[in-house]
C-alpha cells in the first residue's frame, strides 16, 4: 500500500507515516480515484469516500487483508494517528490544523504561505517543494470541512478564517515570507496580509491568481442550483474533480456541501467588502486567457491594493492553469522572488517561459464607486407622473419601448418572442432596436453598437420614450442615453435594464476564444434559448456562432469607467439564477442614477426576461 501511495504522490514509500490519513498526506480525489483503480488490481473494491474520509495505509492494508482473507489479530495496529506526516526534521513544532508542510526546511530563508482554491485542500500545493531550493519553505493552508478536517464543518465566513489562521502563523514570521492565493484562496490571502500588515507584519510578496481584484470579487449564486446545474457549471470551469465528482454519486454527496458552502462564503464576501488601506507589499498577479471566472481585465484592479507596484502575468490555460501548468506558474513565483532576494536560486532557476504575456499598464479606478449621497426620492418627472398629467388633460398616455436585445440574438428573435408572449400590450408602442444594422454577425465595439443605435433612435425620441435593455442591450442601452444626454438631445424617461450589473462593475471573460465544445457548454449553462437548435443544426451553427463570438468580445473589451451619475430614473431587474451576471450586484446600477432608483428581484435564469415578456410588459405598464 505504501507504494502505490508513494507512486501516486511521487515520493519514497519510507517517507509516508502508515498512520497518517491519506488526506492528510496530501491525497485529493483524482489521486483517490488513481489508488481505487490500483487496488481494484488487488481485488479490493473501496470508494474515493472512504479512502478521503480517514483512510491510512495501515487501514487499507488491513482492509486489503480481510478482503483478501488473510485477516487476523497480529495484525500490526491500524490506529489513524491524526498528528503523524511526513518525516519532520525541522526542528519547528508542527502547525496546527490551519497550516501543513509537505517539506520542512529548516535551514530556509523565507517562507511561502499557500491558500489553495473553492473546494481545494493543501495537497494542491503538495509537489510545489519540488520547485523550489532548500532556501523556500512551503506551507498550505488546510481550510476546515476536508482532508482531516473533514468533522470540523464548513467554512462560514472568510474573514473568520484569517482571523483563525492569524494565530497560526506567528510563530513562522520570523523570516521574510510570500503569500500565494488562487481564486478563493486569493481573497483569503488578501484579508490575511491585511491583517497581518495591521500588527506590522507585511509580507515580502504578494502572488495573486485566478481572482478578480477584492472590489469586483462578484460571483453567480452557483451554490444555490440543482445537483445537475452545480455539476455542470463545475465541468464549464474545468474544476480539477469534476470527473471523480461525475464517477462517483457517493464523492458528490460528500463534496457538493463543502463546494456549496465555499462558493457562498464568497459571494457574501463580495457583497461586504469595503475598501481600506494598499498593502505595502508589491503584488504580481497570475491571469489566464481563458479563465471563464477571473477575466484577466478584472485581475488589473489588484494595482488598486499595493503603494509599491503591481504587475499581471497572463498564461494560456483555463481557471486551473495553478495546477495543469505549475511549471510556469512556480517559474513566475521564483523570479519575482529572487528580487527580494537574488541568492534564493541560482539563475536558470529564475529564467521564465516564453508563453508568459507581462502587463504593466493598469485601469486603476476600474469598479471604484467615490462616496454617494443617501438614497434618492422619486423626482417629478417619472413616467408615473406623466401619465397622471396625460389623464387629467383627457389625452391617451402612449409609452414607446425602445428594446435593446439580449447578446445572441437578432433584433427579429428579440420581437417574435413578445409577440408569442404577450397578447395584450395596451398602450404601449414596442421598437426593437438593431444595432448590427443589417443583422450580421461582424465583430463591432459597444461604442460602434451605441452609433448604429445612435443613428436607429434619431428623431423618434418622444416625451414618453422609454429604454428597455437586457445583458449586452442594456449596456448599449445605457451608454446610448448617456451620449442623447451629453449632446442635449431628447433623452429617455425612463431606464429597464436587466441582466447585467452597473457598467462601472462589468467584467466579461474571452469566451470569443473558447473552443466550439466549450462555447456550446457555456451557452448550455446560461440557458441560451437556442442552444438545442445550435447542438443540432450544423449550418444554424455556423451562421450564429461568427454572431455570438462578436458578441463576447465586445463584451470582454467593454468598460466604463464610474463618473456623474445620469439624471434618468432607472430600473434594474435582477435575476436570481443568473448564471451569466451576478445578481447580488445588480444593486449597483444604483451608480448611474440621480434620480430615481428601483431594484427588481426576479427568480428565473439569464433569460428569464425573455421567457416572461408579459411579467416585463406589466413592469413597463405599472411604470407609465
Amino acid at each position: 500500500i505504501r507504494k502505490i501511495l508513494a507512486s501516486v504522490l511521487r515520493t519514497e514509500p519510507d517517507r509516508i507515516d502508515p498512520k497518517r490519513t491519506l488526506s492528510a498526506l496530501g491525497v485529493d480525489s483524482l489521486m483517490a480515484i488513481e489508488i481505487k483503480m490500483k487496488l481494484e488490481l488487488l481485488g479490493v473494491g473501496i470508494s474515493v469516500t472512504q479512502l478521503l474520509n480517514r483512510s491510512s495505509v495501515a487501514s487499507l492494508a488491513k482492509t486489503v487483508l480481510d478482503t483478501l482473507g488473510y485477516g487476523g489479530d497480529n495484525q500490526e495496529d491500524d490506529t489513524v494517528n491524526e498528528t503523524a506526516g511526513l518525516a519532520n526534521d525541522s526542528g519547528l513544532p508542527m502547525p496546527g490544523s490551519w497550516l501543513v508542510n509537505y517539506a520542512p526546511r529548516p535551514l530556509a530563508r523565507l517562507r511561502m504561505i499557500c491558500f489553495p482554491y473553492a473546494g481545494g485542500g493543501p495537497g494542491v500545493y503538495r509537489r510545489w517543494s519540488d520547485q523550489f531550493a532548500e532556501t523556500v519553505e512551503i506551507f498550505a493552508i488546510n481550510l476546515p470541512g476536508r482532508g482531516d478536517r473533514v468533522d470540523e464543518g464548513y467554512l462560514e465566513a472568510i474573514g473568520h478564517a484569517a482571523d483563525a489562521i492569524i494565530p497560526e502563523l506567528l510563530p513562522l514570521l520570523d523570516r521574510p515570507f510570500a503569500l500565494f492565493g488562487h481564486c478563493m484562496g486569493a481573497i483569503l490571502m488578501y484579508e490575511v496580509a491585511q491583517r497581518l500588515q495591521m500588527i506590522n507584519h507585511p509580507a515580502a510578496h504578494i502572488f495573486a491568481s485566478g481572482c478578480m481584484a477584492p472590489h469586483l470579487y462578484n460571483s453567480p449564486l452557483v451554490h444555490e442550483q440543482p445537483d445537475a446545474e452545480f455539476l455542470d457549471v463545475l465541468r464549464l470551469i474545468s474544476f480539477s474533480s469534476t470527473r471523480a465528482l461525475i464517477e462517483d454519486g457517493e464523492l458528490r454527496r460528500s463534496m457538493f456541501p463543502l463546494l456549496r458552502a465555499d462558493f457562498k462564503a464568497v459571494v457574501e464576501y463580495g457583497g461586504k467588502f469595503q475598501m481600506r488601506p494598499p498593502l505595502t507589499a508589491p503584488i504580481t498577479g497570475l491571469a489566464a486567457d481563458n479563465d471563464l471566472f477571473a477575466a484577466p481585465k478584472a485581475m488589473e484592479a489588484w494595482g488598486l491594493y499595493t503603494s509599491a507596484y503591481y504587475e499581471l502575468a497572463q498564461l494560456p490555460g483555463d481557471h486551473y492553469f495553478v495546477e495543469s501548468d505549475v511549471a510556469s506558474v512556480t517559474a513566475i513565483v521564483r523570479s519575482r522572488l529572487a528580487q527580494h532576494d537574488a541568492s534564493l536560486f541560482d539563475i536558470d532557476a529564475t529564467r521564465l517561459p516564453s508563453n508568459i504575456n507581462w502587463r504593466t499598464q493598469t485601469p486603476m479606478s476600474l469598479g471604484v464607486v467615490p462616496l454617494l449621497p443617501p438614497a434618492l426620492a422619486r423626482p417629478a418627472n417619472t413616467l408615473n407622473d406623466i401619465s397622471k398629467k396625460a389623464s387629467s388633460d383627457g389625452e391617451k398616455s402612449d409609452v414607446t419601448v425602445f428594446c435593446f436585445p439580449s447578446a445572441f440574438l437578432t433584433a427579429t428573435e428579440f420581437t417574435e418572442n413578445f409577440a408569442q408572449g404577450t397578447s395584450d400590450i395596451g398602450s404601449i408602442t414596442l421598437q426593437t432596436i438593431d444595432w448590427r444594422g443589417d443583422g450580421s454577425a461582424v465583430s463591432q465595439s459597444i461604442e460602434t453598437m451605441v452609433e448604429r443605435a445612435y443613428q436607429a433612435v434619431t428623431g423618434k425620441m418622444t416625451s414618453s420614450t422609454v429604454f428597455y435593455g437586457h445583458c449586452l442591450g442594456a449596456l448599449v442601452a445605457y451608454e446610448l442615453a448617456r451620449r442623447l444626454e451629453r449632446e442635449g438631445l431628447p433623452v429617455p424617461v425612463h431606464l429597464v435594464m436587466a441582466g447585467t450589473v452597473g457598467p462601472h462593475l462589468y467584467v466579461a471573460p474571452n469566451a470569443h476564444q473558447l473552443s466550439v465544445d466549450k462555447l456550446l457548454e457555456l451557452l448550455d449553462v446560461i440557458k441560451y434559448p437556442y442552444i438545442k437548435r445550435l447542438k443540432a443544426d450544423l449550418t444554424f451553427r455556423e451562421s450564429r456562432l461568427d454572431m455570438i463570438r462578436a458578441d463576447f468580445e465586445a463584451m470582454a473589451t467593454y468598460q466604463h469607467q464610474l463618473g456623474e451619475a445620469s439624471g434618468i430614473p432607472l430600473t434594474a431587474i435582477s435575476l436570481r439564477h443568473d448564471l451569466w451576471s451576478y445578481p447580488l450586484r445588480t444593486d449597483t446600477w444604483q451608480h448611474h442614477t440621480s434620480e430615481f432608483f428601483d431594484l427588481q428581484e426576479w427568480e428565473g435564469d439569464h433569460y428569464a426576461c425573455n421567457h416572461q415578456p408579459q411579467r416585463l410588459v406589466k413592469l413597463l405598464e405599472t411604470l407609465a
